[in-house]
């Protein structure tokens, strides 16, 4: 971190001190002085250095001030030569280098200085109050820093901490809303779990006694989202439904009372809410049709109902009938509209609402320039928006920084962060903000009297510093509802809908964030079908997991498993394709075997019975690939022809009929195809001049030739002719291009062509992206890249996780 503003007077004082300091060392035998006795003048005098604790990772920057400092030589570690960014007589300013976990001794000429080196912390979500921030980190803990009289980091003291310290007994959490004393979080069980101040019973454990540790909720175990305020929360059900608990003078728990309650009551009128956010002494609720009501105090216009008038019921805000997302300030509220813009209501004293005036107005009013936002959150006084280019705007007070923009200047409009382009999502508190980046480091601005920047020094920061300790993936596999992802240790990981134990990590719960494979530690490649995955292992055999229910697993049986089980009688597989009732393995004879259902010929063995353990496809002997969609399969030979089989209403096979085939039918037109991708009801191959060629059903313009007319036969994508690979969901298709662009095209309604619309398109569009890909990997209305070690997705995310796009750095167990 760089101080800079306050320098200057703080020299002055600090110079001072350490004046004091050695005349009373002078006169104090007994006492010893911090530095070695000199028998000659000190060449060197450091009268500051911050921050003594840097990250492993790099880039944190010092600045040391003094005296004699222009031809100072400084090493780290005794022999590492630091070159400093700025060196003059008074200061010297220099990046830290990547560097192992340690404490090390940083010498500037003939001075000593301690610096403690800590590991990154790998972040998902920051949220922030007034004081102090909590995160969750990929290994699904969560850690706090900041002021802790309460206990509100939950580490089972009442001692504020400057670094993230980690919350006593929480694990498996999904995510945590940080209120002004206390925090709640929700829990993959779906239970919910408070710490910190319990004075108006926010803890909602039947007490009002505080708490440095985690307590458990009473009577909530089907939470899918909580949300914290002041001395309130609350909680939304898997049944739509919304609780609340804490204090409730002025109406904010929702029940028509004002009446405090120390367990969860029930919202009146609320039963399809999707999320609910807290302010100072309100709530209100994001419901499925995309309107939004609130409740509790309405001094400043904060319930957005046109009056001033507080309400212990839900009222619906005026004119908002599309919202996707909500954030509640402290006496005013922001909506993300599905048009990518942003509107507030409520206090505008310092500009807020963002639209350019100071005039609080108890309606919406829109965020002045705002129209690619993909999440808005709100703070005490200020609020803030990430747009879908990566960076973070901001408008509102600004005395302590909090807007980032390198001054403490107010603004009614919103200014860009400083130096932010790879922002993932924000969090504000009542003096500062926090946002998590790519990589998942986490960086906050702002106040910081208690620490609550994590970045381990005192001062306030205009701009980003990094939190002290905030900080791989082969390849992805996408299917409808779920995603599994091939790792660096050969280990894997999926994330998603788990209803039938499609993430094969034991249980039935659902994850947003990856949870590695029970028992997988050799795997080569991995598929995600439509209700169950399937991997091939270093020793060529296939373990799938899932659904079961048409013996889609191959182990002879038709019950599910959480858990990988073993595919009968496959010990030679090269890959292996998931479906969605069925699956398929590419063997190393160069022949094709197939297990689960059989309804339409997909197995390819001349039948339409089912079958629990692997049938061998008729007639293919040179096959080096095989790809399988809904209902159908194809398989790519030796000499660059394509074979199909299985259902074909709609020309999925390319043979030029529609009459399905249990056998395998030779694709029309194709003999230079190097890779093959099957999806819903439509193919395409990537041929050897780089171009793509699909056929099948074609509504939304999944073919990509311009037109939504299916076809029985191949056409040729439309401006393709760099491609690399192709991958294809339900109703859309992507390319990766040699340059590592990524090109869509289809349906998009649920935007899971990734430009930044929900226009569907005939021709393939470019993804919008940060950087350059590496892979893509597309299935059911999602769609995934892989970014080095990072997989980004965009598309469907369905409830109980309604997110804007997101991304998430995937590491082995």
């Amino acid at each position: 971190m760089t101080l800079r503003s306050t320098l200057k007077a703080s020299l002055i004082k600090i110079m001072f001190i350490l004046l004091s300091a050695f005349v009373l060392t002078a006169c104090e035998d007994d006492k010893k002085d911090p530095l070695p006795p000199k028998t000659e003048p000190v060449a060197v005098d450091i009268a500051l250095i911050a921050p003594t604790v840097v990250s492993t990772d790099g880039g944190d920057q010092v600045r040391i001030s003094g005296s004699n400092l222009a031809s100072a030589l400084i090493k780290l570690d005794t022999v590492m030569t630091l070159v400093p960014d700025v060196q003059t007589d008074t200061y010297v300013e220099l990046t830290m280098p990547a560097h192992v976990v340690g404490n090390y001794i940083l010498e500037v000429g003939d001075h000593n200085e301690s610096i403690d080196y800590v590991a990154p912390l790998a972040a998902t979500q920051v949220s922030g109050s007034s004081q102090h921030n909590c995160v969750v980190m990929l290994d699904q803990s969560v850690s706090c820093w900041g002021r802790n009289t309460r206990g509100q980091l939950g580490d089972g003291t009442t001692i504020d901490s400057i670094v993230p310290l980690a919350v006593s007994g929480l694990s498996m959490v999904e995510s945590v809303a940080v209120g002004s004393s206390h925090n709640c979080a929700l829990l993959s069980d779906h239970s919910v779990w408070c710490w910190g101040q319990n004075s108006s019973g926010q803890l909602g454990d039947g007490t009002t006694t505080d708490s440095a540790a985690p307590v458990a909720v009473s009577g909530i175990s089907t939470a899918v989202s909580v949300a914290a305020s002041a001395n309130s929360s609350c909680a939304v059900l898997s049944d739509e439904s919304a609780v609340c608990w804490g204090a409730n003078a002025l109406g904010q728990l929702g029940n028509g009372t004002t009446t405090p309650s120390i367990t969860p009551v029930a919202v009146s009128g609320i039963s399809t809410a999707q999320s609910v956010s807290m302010g100072a002494s309100h709530s209100c609720a994001l419901l499925s049709d995309q309107s939004v009501m609130c409740w509790g105090n309405n001094y400043d216009g904060q319930l957005g109902d046109g009056t001033t008038t507080r309400s212990a019921i839900p009222v619906a805000v005026n004119g908002v009938s599309t919202a996707v997302s909500l954030a509640a300030g402290g006496f005013h509220n922001c909506v993300l509209l599905s048009d990518d813009s942003v509107s507030c209501w409520g206090d505008n004293s310092l500009g807020q609402l963002g639209d350019g005036t100071m005039t609080d107005s108890t309606s919406p009013v829109a965020v002045s320039g705002i129209s690619t936002a993909v999440s808005v959150a709100g703070g005490n006084i200020h609020s803030c928006t990430l747009l879908s280019d990566g960076s973070l705007w901001c408008w509102g007070r600004n005395s302590d920084g909090q807007l980032g923009d390198g001054t403490t200047t107010d603004a009614a409009v919103p200014v860009a962060v400083s130096g932010i382009s790879t922002a993932q999502s924000a969090s504000i508190g009542w003096d500062h903000t926090c946002a998590v980046l790519s990589g998942n480091k986490a960086v906050c601005w702002g106040g910081n009297s208690y620490g609550q920047l994590g970045s381990g020094v005192g001062p306030q920061s205009t701009v980003p510093v990094a939190v002290v300790g905030i900080s791989a993936a082969q390849s992805i596999s996408v299917g409808p509802d779920h995603s599994c992802a091939l790792l660096s240790d050969d280990s894997v990981s999926c994330w998603g809908d788990n209803s039938v134990g499609q993430l094969g990590n034991g249980t039935t719960i659902k994850y947003k964030n990856p949870v590695a494979v029970s028992g997988v530690s050799a795997a080569e490649n991995v598929s995600a079908g439509s209700t169950h995955s399937c991997v091939v292992l270093s020793d060529q055999s296939v373990s799938c997991w899932g659904s079961n229910g048409w013996g889609q697993l191959g182990n002879g049986t038709t019950t599910s498993s959480t858990a990988p089980v073993t595919v009968s009688g496959i010990g030679t597989a090269v890959s292996v394709s998931a479906g969605e009732n069925y699956s398929c393995a590419a063997l190393s004879d160069q022949s094709v075997s197939c297990w689960g259902y059989n309804g339409n010929g997909q197995l390819g063995n001349g039948t339409t019975t089912n079958s629990t353990i692997p049938v061998t496809v008729s007639g293919i002997s040179t096959a080096t690939s095989v790809s399988v969609g809904r209902k159908h399969s194809c398989a790519l030979l030796s000499d660059q022809s394509v074979l199909c089989w299985g259902y074909n209403n709609l020309g999925q096979l390319g043979n030029g009929t529609t009459t399905n085939s249990a056998f395998p039918v030779a694709v029309s037109g194709l003999s230079t195809a190097v890779s093959l991708a099957t999806g819903w009801d439509h193919s395409c191959a990537l041929l050897s001049d780089q171009t793509v060629s699909c056929w099948g059903e074609n509504s939304g313009g999944k073919l990509g030739n311009g037109s939504t007319i299916f076809s029985t036969t191949p056409v040729v994508v439309s401006g393709l002719s760099t491609a690399l690979s192709v991958s294809i969901g339900m109703d859309h298709s992507c390319a990766l291009l040699s340059d590592q662009s990524v090109l869509c095209w289809g349906e998009n309604t649920l935007g899971q062509l990734g430009d930044g619309t929900t226009t569907n398109s005939s021709i393939p569009v470019p993804v919008s992206m940060t950087g350059s890909a590496s892979a893509i990997s597309v299935g059911g209305n999602t769609s995934c890249l892989l970014q080095g070690t990072m997989v980004s997705c965009f598309g469907d995310n369905p409830t109980p996780y309604q997110l804007v796009p997101s991304r998430a750095v995937l590491t082995g167990p």
